[in-house]
Parts: C-alpha cells; sequence; structure tokens
C-alpha cells in the first residue's frame, strides 16, 4: 500500500445513533460503490477496493489517497456510505461481541496476553485483554503484531 494512503472502513466504533434498518449485503455494497464513484469523480480514486470475509459478514475494505480523507469524510462518505456502513458494520460488530472466537482483534490481543503470560480474568473481553497489556507496559498493537508473527 502507498504510503499516502489512508486504509478506509474495518470495524466501526458505534458511538453513533442506532440505524433502525439494516441493508442486505446488496444495499451495502451499492453505497461502496456509490462511494467509490464519488471519490473518483471528485479526482481520488480508492485504492486497492477489495471485498473480504469478516466472520460470517463479507465487508469491502479500501485505502483512500490521503488528498482525498477531505472529499471523503466532508462529501462522499456522509452522502454515500456512512448509513449502510455503520449499520453494517454494526451488525458485524454484535455478531463479534456473541462470538469473539471469529473476531481477529480478540484473536491477536488473547495471542499477545498468551506469549506473554499475562493474566486476564475469564470471561476473556477485547478490552480487559488490552487493559492488562497497558497494565503489563506493552504496546497491545505491537504485541498482538508479535503475537501474530509467532504463531500465538
Amino acid at each position: 500500500m502507498a504510503a499516502s494512503s489512508v486504509v478506509g472502513m474495518f470495524l466501526v466504533a458505534c458511538d453513533s445513533e442506532p440505524v433502525t434498518k439494516v441493508p442486505s449485503f446488496e444495499e451495502y455494497e451499492q453505497a461502496v460503490f456509490a462511494f467509490r464513484d464519488c471519490m473518483a469523480a471528485a479526482g481520488f480514486p480508492l485504492e486497492y477496493v477489495t471485498r473480504t470475509k469478516r466472520a460470517t459478514f463479507d465487508i469491502y475494505d479500501y485505502a483512500i489517497p490521503a488528498a482525498g480523507v477531505d472529499t471523503a469524510d466532508g462529501t462522499c462518505y456522509p452522502q454515500h456510505l456512512r448509513e449502510a456502513d455503520e449499520s453494517w458494520q454494526g451488525e458485524i460488530g454484535a455478531y463479534l461481541l456473541k462470538h469473539p472466537d471469529q473476531d481477529p482483534a480478540f484473536l491477536l490481543l488473547r495471542g499477545c496476553i498468551r506469549l506473554n503470560n499475562i493474566p486476564v480474568s475469564e470471561p476473556l473481553t477485547s478490552r480487559k485483554m488490552e487493559d492488562a497489556i497497558l497494565a503489563a507496559g506493552l504496546n497491545p498493537a505491537e504485541c498482538a503484531v508479535a503475537a501474530a508473527t509467532q504463531g500465538e
């Protein structure tokens, strides 16, 4: 990925107003394509647009050229993708809360605590693991990467 890119749309923190209608995948996909087309029309075509599987859901990952972030945040995302994306990813987040064994972030944090023998009380949650990693003086992201490279 180019150094001048911003990776877009992984799981979204659900601090916003709840969306009442969950779109179908086709509706979500149409919103992604409308966002992509808006960005291209504004002169900032998305990079690395990829359909991937998250848990039992398909999702689109992409990179926004750094020069296009203001256009994405101020125009194209709110007009074309925000509502469908937040709702779709909210469904993924709700599913992963019920099935943490399928959450890549949860698995990486669990690998980190195992690799470093960091005690965490059951039941494990991402929040409890991250807090324990920080209390142990480690950076959660760096620790998760180290665990992944060591096969934890």
